[in-house]
Parts: C-alpha cells; sequence; structure tokens
C-alpha cells in the first residue's frame, strides 16, 4: 500500500524516532459487502489482528 497514511507515519517515524511497527493495512482485496464488524475481520483490521501486530511490533524490540 504505497502513498497511504501508514506510510507517511512510517517515513516520519523513520526519521524522528526510528520504531519498531507492522502494518495493518487489509491486505490488497477485492472490495465485499457485509456488516462492518465481519469487514473489518476479512480485511484483518479488527481487534485481534491490531493486538497481534502489535504484539509483533514489540517482539521486535
Amino acid at each position: 500500500m504505497a502513498g497511504g497514511l501508514g506510510e507517511a507515519v512510517a517515513g516520519l517515524l523513520a526519521r524522528e524516532l526510528p520504531t519498531p511497527m507492522v502494518f495493518v493495512n487489509g491486505e490488497d482485496k477485492f472490495g465485499q459487502s457485509g456488516t462492518p464488524a465481519a469487514l473489518m475481520e476479512a480485511y484483518g483490521i479488527d481487534a485481534k489482528h491490531i493486538a497481534l501486530a502489535a504484539k509483533k511490533a514489540v517482539a521486535k524490540k
């Protein structure tokens, strides 16, 4: 995912405060229909996936 908010934040952190990070970006998938909760899970941006990404980032330290 080039040029998004995550890339901007990552660039700033890389310059100012090098920080371990893991992107939670929903991957490249075709659009789907569903409830907000089902879509967040399908795209990997629900609380479970965010917690896993946070654990991966902390493990990098």
